[in-house]
């Protein structure tokens, strides 16, 4: 298969985009056994790393190069590239969607693989994490090092998932003098009820204190505010509380 043809297919795949980043990169390599062990089997990473804002990508055209530079592709390793996560990885909010961001339509998609095709498809990709990582640790270059990185994450880790998660940070700021200024702590659980165990917890300890400190806590899901509390020397502030929290005595 000739560049033109695969640059045609990725451009097909990812809407017109004329660079590919992070998430797109570990599609590409998530789907093919063959794309995994060939970019293992090199001695330096194929693509030259850009810089887009504060995002690392690579332009479609090294990647149309490296795909095509096989001679075993096919047009179906490309074709089978996902045009959405698979629905058992999505968290749907109990919530009202109204303060959440509104979604971009999508447009229509082969079916997304199910069951034991998607099941056999991870084991395969798999096999290839210990002989990735010894890949990536043999980098000399540190923005291919964090690129790389961060594949790694998308494939093998669950990075993924923190972006459907819900999300309980506690943010505490201290008076000017104090040594200590400013501590952040951040949770992440599967369900709202994982969550909202935690922040209660976490709110029942804050109403037994007196702290001369600012905390805000704060509850989110998929870039929507579900939660949002300033303690302040013991007064407390509800600037948000759409999941209808109630503890006694406040």
């Amino acid at each position: 298969m000739s560049s033109s043809e695969v640059i045609s297919l990725l451009q097909k795949q990812y809407s017109g985009q004329m660079v590919l980043y992070v998430d797109d990169i570990a599609q590409v390599l998530g789907k093919s056994e063959k794309a995994i062990a060939h970019l293992i089997s090199r001695k330096q990473l194929p693509f030259e790393i850009k810089m887009v804002g504060s995002m690392k990508c690579v332009d479609i055209f090294q990647v149309a190069h490296w795909l095509s530079s096989k001679a075993e592709l096919k047009s179906t390793d490309l074709e089978m590239l996902p045009t959405a996560a698979p629905a058992s990885l999505k968290v749907k909010s109990k919530r009202p969607k109204a303060s959440a961001p509104d979604k971009l339509a999508e447009p229509a998609s082969k079916e997304p693989l199910t069951g034991l095709m998607a099941a056999e498809i991870l084991r395969s990709r798999h096999k290839f994490k210990a002989p990735m990582q010894r890949f990536v640790a043999g980098l000399r270059n540190p923005d291919e090092v964090a690129f790389m990185q961060e594949v790694q994450e998308k494939l093998f880790y669950s990075t993924n998932l923190l972006t459907s998660s819900y999300v309980v940070s506690i943010r505490k700021l201290a008076p000017l003098g104090y040594k200590l200024q400013c501590e952040e702590t951040i949770k992440s659980f599967g369900s709202e009820d994982q969550a909202c165990d935690f922040l209660v917890d976490r709110l029942c300890r804050h109403r037994r204190t007196k702290s001369r400190h600012v905390f805000h806590i704060v509850l989110t899901h998929t870039g929507a505010t579900l939660f949002h509390v300033v303690i302040t020397a013991g007064d407390w502030t509800f600037l948000n509380n759409a999941i209808e929290l109630q503890l006694s005595g406040m």
